[in-house]
């Protein structure tokens, strides 16, 4: 028989009924601190929730719960088979107050979400190879099932287990997928998004004493109290947690002041690709680091008003024999510098060291040069000086740039004329990783790079061989009619829809010590937007898409004028079908996927209203992953991608290429997408993509039954922090939200 727990979750129920319901942009209009410290802790529990290291549990206040509970997804939806509760129909009364913007949408007074020290119970955490996002290329991985971070226990038995100790109780917004019903009113959470977090939380250090307490005297907002505290219920290293922690104290000065001081709202008609690089607000929608900017260096200085948009490169002279040059990479550094000096050749710059510099630089470009030249992010010259000593010469250069939204890739316009920019190493922790530059990605860039051409030819040939077997129009939009895909029918493989950004040369330290290597290193990179015709096209970095203005309007909707729900579905529809177009082949017929995403990938638009959706441009080939048996056998031997030994590129099983696309492409691309068009909650965005997916690829492949099963790997941030795993990754098996039907 099913108990309740009076002391506590009635309680509480109570109390909250009686609270104010308040926004978070209410609550947070004039605090950006206490905002960044939400977003902060949004993104901090939601990970210790899906990756298990807690008990979480959603209290319901009565009979409320009956109309709210969306379980686990199932298996049912069948690929390749109409599924009847896939409808996309209008929003109801409920449905608009379920999908309004995050920002002003009044959090729930009927339900709260309460996390305890585990309980011992079922765990789905498993370790393996995965894909390299937020990690360096070439970083090991332990065997299958050879880590479990978590213990294997017994299940809970009644409320008592629940709420027993001390807890953290969260208002919410919107309520999470569920598992199972404990006990009355009392659900285990199978997967919460940080968008499902209210503005407010309380420690209950002894729940048993609640009915006693003003739960308004228990508030509380800081995520480092909170991650401390799971440390103490996990007996995790104090080491590893104050790291940790310092991290998250990083991500919530640099969301306060980027708050504070935020971007100008988009201009679609106006901007350049370089303003929606810089228009990034929050960044990562599920790290807890979203926005740390952490030096590992102790003589790496800057604070949170240091402007990574704008910077001075700096440059060194260094003995080429002591680098790993790939192809004509002192080409773009002669042509960058040339460009430079070019404009100062009539000012106070043009100092008798450059004009030394630039007779050498010409007398280079005639005869072999012993030396070379590599362009240093400003951050990371303290380090490359500590590092190298003796080995560089710095040289009384500075030419301004302007970083991309990764930080590390930076646009110069003395090399944006010849369509290139430069991906640097950074040593500071970004979403928790450094961002250095391995030699591992300065050795594939260049390779892949050589091998597009091929592939391209390939996907050519398979195009031709195909009879447009796919059916014109995606059904099952019942209240709009028909849409018909882009106006046509998709005749098979479109090359013209996916633009590959290549790396053609590149430089980086040589020694055998990579973590010395990485620190002293130069990518050249295709510059996005010198790939498209831009009288005709335009290119936005994704992530800007789904980035909101003080009102929680997603970027996306505002720049589209998506008012209504028919609008936002038709887009979704679009954008869809063109993702899937660009990426899904790679995967189908090569065994090759991209890191698409939503930093990695930017979006082609026309250039005039209504900005239909063209194409996409993928950049970044260190995170890539390859079957290589499945390349060879489209291709031939003769064109493997080689690859440096231990290079997480190498994709030992299939599956490794699907999890990383689907890492990717689903839950880092349009999971964002579908609630940024608040077409989440009533599942019409998912009916969208199940569709699309449907479309593209063929019955009964291999990804379908990888993408569609009931639970799906998610990577364990957290869960790697606090063991200390840099170069090896932990999943946990998460409800695959790409199954999400509130039907059900």
């Amino acid at each position: 028989m099913k108990q309740q727990n009076p002391s506590f979750t009635s309680a509480f129920s109570q109390k909250l009924a009686h609270s104010n319901q308040t926004s978070l942009s209410t609550e947070f209009k004039n605090n950006h601190y206490a905002h960044a410290q939400h977003a902060t802790i949004s993104r901090l529990v939601s990970c210790l929730i899906n990756e298990q290291l807690v008990s979480a549990y959603i209290c319901f206040s009565n009979s409320d719960r009956k109309t709210q509970v969306t379980t686990t997804p199932t298996s049912k939806y069948t690929p390749n088979q109409k599924d009847p509760t896939d409808k996309i129909s209008p929003c109801n009364d409920n449905e608009e107050q379920i999908n309004m913007p995050i920002y002003t949408k009044k959090a729930l007074n009927n339900a709260f979400l309460m996390i305890t020290k585990r309980n011992e119970g079922s765990d789905d955490t498993t370790s393996g190879n995965s894909n390299s996002s937020g990690n360096e290329p070439g970083e090991t991985s332990v065997k299958e099932n050879g880590f479990r971070n978590t213990k294997i226990g017994k299940k809970l038995v009644n409320s008592l287990d629940v709420v027993s100790g001390s807890a953290f109780v969260f208002q919410l917004l919107n309520i999470p997928i569920l598992e199972n019903e404990i006990t009355d009113y009392i659900y285990s959470v199978g997967f919460v998004d940080p968008e499902e977090f209210g503005p407010f939380c309380w420690y209950i250090e002894n729940t048993s004493n609640i009915d006693t307490k003003d739960i308004g005297g228990e508030k509380m907002s800081d995520p480092i109290f909170i991650m401390r505290m799971v440390g103490e219920w996990l007996g995790s290293n104090i080491n590893i947690v104050n790291d940790l922690c310092k991290e998250l104290l990083s991500s919530v000065e640099n969301q306060s002041y980027r708050y504070t001081n935020p971007p100008t709202l988009p201009d679609i008609k106006k901007w350049n690709a370089i303003d929606w690089e810089n228009c990034i607000v929050e960044g990562h929608a599920t790290h807890p680091m979203h926005k740390a900017r952490y030096a590992v260096a102790p003589e790496i200085k800057f604070g949170v008003d240091i402007d990574f948009s704008n910077i001075n490169l700096k440059f060194i002279k260094i003995q080429k024999s002591k680098l790993v040059v790939e192809n004509d990479f002192e080409y773009y550094i002669n042509h960058m510098l040339k460009s430079y000096f070019k404009t100062i050749e009539n000012t106070n710059k043009n100092t008798p060291e450059i004009n030394k510099l630039i007779q050498d630089i010409e007398v280079s470009s005639k005869i072999s040069n012993p030396f070379v030249i590599i362009p240093v992010h400003p951050l990371q010259l303290p380090a490359v000086k500590e590092i190298f000593k003796s080995d560089i010469e710095i040289l009384p250069i500075e030419i301004p740039a302007n970083g991309q939204a990764s930080l590390r890739t930076i646009s110069v316009d003395y090399l944006h004329n010849i369509g290139k920019c430069i991906k640097l190493p950074i040593a500071i922790k970004v979403s928790s990783a450094l961002r250095t530059v391995t030699p591992w990605s300065t050795y594939i860039g260049p390779r892949v790079t050589e091998l597009i051409p091929i592939i391209t030819q390939k996907l050519n040939e398979i195009e031709s061989e195909s009879n447009g077997k796919v059916a014109t129009k995606v059904s099952g939009i019942d209240s709009f009619g028909d849409y018909e895909v882009n106006g046509k029918t998709n005749d098979g493989i479109d090359n013209t829809v996916l633009y590959i950004a290549k790396e053609p040369a590149s430089a980086v330290y040589k020694t055998d010590d990579f973590d010395v290597a990485k620190y002293l290193a130069c990518i050249i990179r295709d510059e996005a937007e010198s790939l498209i015709d831009t009288s005709k096209e335009k290119v936005i970095i994704c992530a800007a898409l789904t980035e909101r203005d003080v009102d929680g309007i997603s970027f996306v909707e505002k720049c589209w004028k998506l008012q209504s729900k028919s609008q936002r579905i038709e887009f979704l529809f679009d954008y869809v079908d063109k993702l899937f177009a660009a990426f899904l082949p790679y995967i189908i017929n090569f065994g090759w996927a991209f890191e698409s995403h939503q930093q990695n990938t930017l979006v082609r638009v026309t250039k005039e209203e209504p900005h239909k959706v063209t194409g996409f441009v993928v950049r970044d080939f260190g995170g890539i992953k390859v079957y290589r048996p499945q390349l060879k056998s489209v291709l031939g031997d003769h064109n493997d991608l080689k690859m440096l030994p231990d290079s997480c590129t190498d994709a030992h099983t299939m599956d490794e290429v699907y999890k990383l696309a689907y890492h990717t492409l689903i839950q880092c691309q349009l999971h964002r997408l579908v609630r940024a068009l608040r077409l989440h909650y009533c599942g019409s965005g998912w009916a969208v993509v199940r569709e699309v997916l449907n479309k593209h690829v063929p019955e009964n492949h291999p990804l379908l039954k990888s993408w569609l099963s009931p639970k799906i790997d998610m990577k364990c941030f957290v869960s790697m922090k606090l063991d200390s795993l840099y170069r090896d990754y932990i999943y946990h098996k998460v409800p695959n939200i790409l199954l999400y039907n509130p039907s059900e």
